[in-house]
């Protein structure tokens, strides 16, 4: 069986017809009509940035293995052809790993990063002009513009202030023996000292997730 890896190292950048390109039987990525209608406005806007990643196919042609979607957008915009990342021969499982992996297997964005990515793409763009490629609804995209900073000298300093009993919430919750497992770590590595309470460590975890 060929592996993965294997495939990548011989891996060929092609142009080739629309027709000599059919869908695997297998994807689990399905659009809804306003990604899709984004994704269209994408290609008509950038052209087709990323190649279809595919596998040779026993009729001559080429299996998608990732790019169904732009696929369909480029024969909906009548293009003859595409730019495919052709894996050669592949086996079915390694495959089907593949579909998943390139769908499924991204990061996720720093909130203030991406802030202040869309700040400067406004300063040459509209609002209306970036939401016709960007995977956002308005209220989304107003949302992620408009992320506050988060103020860690008031936050410092709101711990370092004695806290009367009044202010204290107790919170219970269950969890999996694995997840409770990997909190505590989490709470051991968040003590500045080994008396630290359990509850400022969590605040300081928490603090710190929000402010990514």
């Amino acid at each position: 069986m060929v592996s993965a890896e294997e495939a990548i190292e011989r891996a060929e950048l092609l142009w080739v017809t629309l027709e000599e390109l059919r869908p695997n039987p297998w994807n689990p990525n399905k659009m809804d009509e306003a990604t899709y209608a984004k994704e269209t406005e994408s290609i008509k806007k950038f052209g087709m940035a990323v190649p279809i990643t595919v596998r040779k196919h026993a009729d001559g042609g080429y299996e998608i293995i990732d790019g169904e979607n732009r696929w369909k957008v480029l024969a909906d915009l009548k293009y003859r052809y595409a730019p495919i990342w052709s894996l050669g021969w592949l086996d079915d499982a390694v495959a089907k790993q593949l579909t998943i992996v390139l769908n499924e297997v991204k990061g996720s964005p720093e909130k203030d990063k991406l802030s202040d990515l869309l700040k400067d793409l406004l300063k040459s763009e509209t609002t209306e002009e970036l939401l016709t490629v960007l995977p956002y609804s308005k209220e989304k995209f107003e949302e992620l513009v408009n992320v506050p900073a988060f103020d860690w000298d008031s936050f410092e300093e709101g711990r370092k202030q004695t806290r009367s009993e009044d202010t204290w919430v107790e919170r219970i919750y269950r969890l999996p023996s694995e997840a409770a497992q990997v909190l505590d770590r989490a709470i051991a590595a968040a003590k500045e000292e080994p008396d630290t309470p359990d509850g400022i460590a969590l605040e300081r975890i928490a603090a710190d997730f929000l402010g990514r």
